[in-house]
């Protein structure tokens, strides 16, 4: 055991601590907790830096030492551990410097607390001491650095109001290394019920094309979901109208409900399926038509039976999947007077349903192409609600060159950009013409157009 352990980039030399005061580590969590410590002691820090009263300089200056002391003791700890665990098999593997490990470790202590991802900004605020070495830093979370090409990390875009927000992540792989876990599939037992499908999300936010406002307002509701700002709220104690407190536990569970609405084709559904990729969760959908039933009471039952599900399936999840109601009409409509038996089993249908949104604990999303017959006890009872509005021409012409790529033989008389100008399509719309090309020019070298009537 050397007499003094130099900690790399840290510019500092330390003397170790004796033999008789450290312990080796018992597993990969305990050393892992260590570096969360390191995260903890970083955001103290940011805290102080905020501030700038001569009163607290000698505040800052113990943080800076306990953060010292920490690493220390976390080499000394080390040496006397004769396994690696898989954050060192990392950092030698990959080379990282001293920064490039607080982005990992920052980043793996955000997934373990399941508190979402980092914004780029905050996770910079995080690591830098300085202006200078924040502009410094954002070097490694570049689409060339060493983080990105080696897919340690991921990073992405949200569109806000007030501009582009970047959050990052870790690779999901490397996450679950790193924690020392294997792949869990949580199953959802749906076997032998015909109400529901379960779907694993694939579709990332920013592949959507929305009409930008639109695609403003979907991004302000996964914000509310678990934004910065909904965390700062919390902080504060500022209690928020859909964060509930279960009767069942002590854990704060963040209740959305969200309507959308508008022509079919402009991506409801899709959307539904990125931000259920984005909250890294299940979507669980329903097609509302099957709930209705000729026999009398049934079609009240298969309405508790919606909620019922989605509460067993969720009550052991830390974070429950997303439920979708696609075509809702039949729950959202105005309630009718009462002349035949079949006006008092909506009536009641539309009842349990209105009940179970008030206690409605999870995210829920609600898609509608008929808005104009809304009963307003509905209106008032959904956090978001957002139009689906029919896409632009900019957006029309990137909904043709996603759905056929630069790489697919066309004929010469295919012209995008005239298509978008001229023809009033929606994405759903654009899908079936680019189908019908499929089937017309099957076999043959060239892509052609005929526009539908």
């Amino acid at each position: 055991m050397p007499e003094e352990i130099k900690l790399r980039e840290g510019e500092v030399e330390l003397p170790t601590q004796t033999q008789d005061t450290v312990s080796p580590y018992q597993d990969n969590l305990e050393y892992l907790a260590d570096h969360f410590e390191r995260i903890k002691i970083l955001r103290d820090m940011q805290r102080l830096r905020q501030f700038e009263r001569s009163r607290l300089a000698l505040e800052k200056k113990q943080k800076e030492d306990e953060l010292k002391s920490l690493e220390c003791r976390i080499i000394e700890r080390l040496h006397r551990f004769s396994l690696s665990f898989p954050f060192e098999e990392l950092k030698k593997k990959k080379s990282l410097s001293k920064n490039e490990e607080l982005v990992v470790i920052a980043l793996l202590e955000k997934e373990a607390s399941r508190s979402g991802h980092f914004h780029v900004e905050e996770l910079l605020d995080l690591i830098s001491q300085t202006q200078y070495e924040k502009l410094l830093n954002r070097k490694l979370l570049q689409d060339d650095s060493k983080l990105i090409k080696n897919r340690i990390i991921e990073t992405g875009l949200l569109s806000l109001r007030n501009g582009i927000l970047e959050y990052a992540k870790l690779n999901d792989k490397l996450k679950r290394k790193l924690l020392g876990e294997r792949k869990r599939q949580k199953r959802v037992d749906f076997k032998g019920d015909d109400l529901f499908d379960v779907v694993v999300p694939t579709v990332p936010l920013d592949k959507v094309i929305l009409h930008p406002k639109t695609f403003e307002d979907v991004s302000l509701a996964i914000e509310a979901v678990h934004g910065k700002a909904s965390r700062t709220l919390r902080e504060w104690g500022v209690q928020e109208n859909y964060l509930i407190q279960s009767t069942s536990s002590k854990q704060k569970h963040q209740s959305v409900t969200m309507l959308f609405y508008g022509p079919p084709g402009t991506g409801k559904t899709l959307s539904a399926n990125s931000i259920a990729y984005f909250l890294k969760r299940k979507l669980i959908t329903l097609d509302c038509s099957k709930v209705l039933n000729a026999w009398v009471g049934e079609s009240e039952q298969n309405t508790r039976r919606i909620f019922d599900k989605y509460r067993e399936v969720s009550k052991n999840l830390q974070n429950p999947p997303v439920l979708l109601l696609n075509e809702a009409e039949q729950f959202l409509h105005r309630r009718i007077e009462s002349i035949r038996s079949t006006d008092h089993m909506y009536n009641q249908m539309q009842n349990i349903f209105l009940e179970q949104l008030e206690c409605f604990e999870g995210i829920l999303i609600t898609t509608t192409n008929l808005i104009d017959n809304l009963d307003p006890a509905f209106s008032r009872r959904f956090h978001h609600k957002i139009e689906f509005r029919r896409p632009g021409p900019e957006e029309r012409l990137k909904l043709w060159q996603v759905h056929i790529p630069e790489k697919v033989p066309l004929s010469d008389d295919i012209d995008f950009l005239y298509l978008s100008k001229h023809y009033d399509f929606s994405g759903g719309l654009v899908n079936k013409c680019v189908n019908r090309f499929q089937a017309a020019t099957f076999g043959s070298a060239f892509f052609t157009f005929t526009p539908l009537t």
